[in-house]
C-alpha cells in the first residue's frame, strides 16, 4: 500500500515540501490577487462570475496545504486519511461554489445541470466518508473527471465572448497561456497522486509539482495581464418602426428575448437624427462615456439594429458583426415580420443560437 512510504521522508523530502509549499502560497496569492481587482471595482454580474476563480484557486491551495499536513508530518494512517480527505472535501466544495457561480448566468445543456451532478457526487462522496474513509480519497478523483468536462464546455463559451476588446491574433495568445496553465497544472496534480506514486516512486511526484508551478505561471500571467471579464461585453437591440424593443442579446450575463425600451429611450432619442438619415448598410458608430453604439437600420422594415459594447472596441471587427447578424436576422424573419411578438419566440430563440455561431465563426477561436 501507498501509505506504508508515508510520512515522506529521504532526500526528496526537502525538494517537495518546498515545492509544494510554494504551490500553497502562489495559488493563495493569485486569488489574493484577483480578489483585489473584483473588490477595488463596482460589483455586477460579470465581476460575480469572476469571483468563481477566487474559490477555485482558494480551494486548490487548502486541498494542497492538507496534503502536505498529511504526506510530511502524520504518521498515523487514519489521521493521514482524515486530514487528506479534509483537504479534498474543501476543494470540492469550492469546486461546486465556482461550478454554481458560472451556470448561475450561463446555461449548459441545461441550467445548473453540472451543479446538481456535483451535489449528487458530493452527496456519494459524503456518504462513503463515513462508511469507508479510506476508499473516499478515490472517490474524489471522479470529481476532477466531472469538473473538467465542465471546465471544457465552459472555455468554449467563454472565447466567444472575450474578443470585443483583444485583436483576435492576442486572444488566441491570451487562451493559449490559460489552456498550457490548465493543462499542465492537472497533468503535475495526476503525477502527484497516490496511485501514480505508488508506481513511479517520489521523483514522478517532484516533476509534478514543477508542472504545476509552471503551470500557475502561465495561468497568473493570463489573469493579471487580460483585462477584468467585466470589460468584455455584447449587447444588441432590435427596434421596430414603432421604437419598440423587440428583441436583445447580450453576452456572458442574462439574456432576455424582450428589455423594456424605457431603457433604451434616453439613447434612441439621442440617435435619432442619426437614425433617420442613416441608409441602407451604413453602420454610425457613437461613443457615449465608456461605451460604444454601433447602429444600422433595415430598410425594408424601418427595424434598427443597435451593438453596444466597450469604446475601445475595433470597429471594422464589430462592424462586420452587425452587419451579419442583421442580414441572418432578415433571413430568418423574412415573410413572419406581421406576426405578433409573442408568436416569434421560437424564432427569437433560434435567432439567439444563430448570433452565438456568427461570434464563432468571427473569433475562429476553435481552431486553438
Amino acid at each position: 500500500m501507498i501509505y506504508n512510504k508515508f510520512p515522506i521522508s529521504g532526500l526528496l523530502k526537502e525538494p517537495l515540501l518546498i515545492m509544494e509549499s510554494f504551490i500553497v502560497f502562489f495559488f493563495l496569492e493569485l486569488a489574493a490577487i484577483l480578489w483585489m481587482r473584483v473588490k477595488s471595482e463596482k460589483i455586477n454580474e460579470l465581476k460575480i462570475q469572476e469571483k468563481a476563480y477566487i474559490w477555485l484557486f482558494f480551494g486548490y491551495a487548502i486541498m494542497w496545504f492538507f496534503i502536505i499536513i498529511a504526506d510530511y508530518y502524520l504518521e498515523s494512517l487514519y489521521l493521514r486519511t482524515f486530514f487528506l480527505n479534509i483537504g479534498f472535501f474543501i476543494q470540492i466544495i469550492c469546486v461546486l461554489i465556482f461550478i454554481k457561480i458560472i451556470e448561475k448566468y450561463r446555461i449548459f445543456l441545461k441550467r445548473y445541470l453540472f451543479t446538481k451532478i456535483y451535489i449528487v457526487f458530493t452527496l456519494f462522496y459524503i456518504f462513503i466518508l463515513c462508511i469507508a474513509v479510506y476508499y473516499a480519497t478515490f472517490i474524489a478523483s471522479v470529481f476532477w473527471i466531472i469538473f473538467f468536462l465542465f471546465f471544457t464546455i465552459y472555455l468554449k463559451e467563454l472565447s466567444s465572448d472575450l474578443y470585443i476588446k483583444r485583436e483576435l491574433r492576442n486572444l488566441k495568445l491570451d487562451f493559449l497561456k490559460f489552456y498550457l496553465g490548465v493543462i499542465l497544472t492537472s497533468l503535475g496534480y495526476q503525477l502527484t497522486t497516490r496511485f501514480i506514486v505508488e508506481i513511479m516512486g517520489l521523483s514522478i511526484r517532484l516533476i509534478g509539482d514543477i508542472l504545476q508551478l509552471v503551470g500557475l505561471i502561465f495561468l497568473s500571467w493570463f489573469f493579471i495581464t487580460l483585462p477584468s471579464f467585466s470589460e468584455y461585453y455584447l449587447k444588441i437591440y432590435i427596434i421596430d418602426d414603432t421604437g419598440t424593443t423587440i428583441f436583445s442579446y447580450e453576452t456572458a450575463i442574462k439574456e432576455s428575448i424582450g428589455v423594456n425600451s424605457a431603457l433604451l429611450s434616453n439613447i434612441i432619442f439621442a440617435l435619432q437624427s442619426l437614425v433617420k438619415n442613416i441608409r441602407e448598410d451604413l453602420i454610425r458608430v457613437v461613443e457615449m462615456g465608456n461605451d460604444k453604439f454601433f447602429i444600422t437600420k433595415e430598410m425594408s422594415t424601418s427595424y434598427i439594429f443597435i451593438l453596444k459594447t466597450n469604446r475601445d472596441a475595433d470597429s471594422e471587427f464589430i462592424n462586420s458583426i452587425l452587419k451579419e447578424i442583421k442580414d441572418k436576422f432578415v433571413e430568418k424573419f423574412m415573410g413572419y415580420f406581421s406576426l405578433a411578438v409573442d408568436e416569434k419566440i421560437e424564432l427569437f430563440i433560434s435567432f439567439k443560437e444563430d448570433i452565438k455561431e456568427i461570434l464563432r465563426d468571427k473569433t475562429n477561436l476553435d481552431n486553438l
